[in-house]
């Protein structure tokens, strides 16, 4: 094996050790909802807000679709770009919630 003896001992000890020396400066999100999935920050809620009503989005939807990181906001200002009317794209876009269909 070529290298350095501490590229050597990394290569040794398998991807694993190599990804938590990669990684050290990583942190994880302590910002989590009561389901356990990380909620944006109040920074990031405001700029997507601020780009959902600039695509032609109404506020309500705005506001839906900025809280939540299951849609993906690039796509959904990507259709109304393309002609699609804010509230279809919106119809496309939404997660469907299967909870509600089963009842």
């Amino acid at each position: 094996m070529a290298g350095t003896p501490a590229i050597r001992r990394l290569a040794a000890a398998g991807k694993n050790a190599a990804t938590l020396v990669a990684n050290k400066a990583m942190t994880t999100n302590s910002n989590t909802t009561g389901t356990g999935h990380s909620a944006p920050s109040p920074g990031i809620v405001a700029w997507r807000r601020s780009q959902l009503l600039s695509a032609g989005f109404d506020a309500w939807t705005a506001d839906a679709f900025a809280r939540t990181e299951s849609v993906d906001l690039h796509a959904l200002i990507e259709l109304v770009d393309r002609g699609c009317p804010p509230e279809l794209a919106a119809r496309i876009m939404a997660p469907i919630d299967f909870e509600v269909l089963d009842r």
